[in-house]
């Protein structure tokens, strides 16, 4: 017997019951944060380990760059689930940056890509007229 199929009927059949039958990824993610709002564009890869379970998401990875990863600032991650929209933070380690960026996506049905927007405030302090930056992100989940 093949596997039962979750549609978007079954989801909402499903929700209007309380039940959360969308798929709870975990594993190792990675992907681009591509900065749309400064000039020139700048972009940061992710790569990080992320469960989702019970509406709760959490993980630890590191932002960098680059893909290589070679020169990388380590990073926490935390936030909501609720079926195929998320949101979290990304709280870098460092002293400077004591604010996340925050993030707003959609996890494909799937459960292979979450893709959203991001935004940070400005890390610049006083006198910076800037509103901070933010841009578009893609993370893949590249294994389990």
């Amino acid at each position: 017997m093949a596997p039962a199929r979750i549609t978007k009927r079954s989801l909402d059949v499903a929700a209007a019951f309380g039940i959360d039958l969308a798929p709870q990824p975990h594993g190792l993610w990675e992907g681009a944060f591509v900065h749309t709002t400064s000039s020139p564009n700048e972009s940061y890869f992710l790569r990080a380990a992320i469960g989702m379970s019970g509406g709760a998401l959490q993980g630890e990875g590191y932002l960098s760059p680059d893909a290589t990863g070679i020169h990388h600032i380590e990073a926490d991650i935390s936030g909501s689930v609720d079926g195929h929209r998320i949101s979290f933070a990304v709280w870098v380690r460092t002293e400077q940056r004591s604010e996340p960026f925050t993030c707003t996506a959609t996890l494909d049905a799937r459960a292979n890509v979450i893709r959203g927007t991001w935004r940070h405030p400005c890390y610049r302090g006083a006198g910076c007229n800037c509103a901070g930056g933010g841009g578009k992100f893609e993370l893949r989940r590249i294994c389990d």
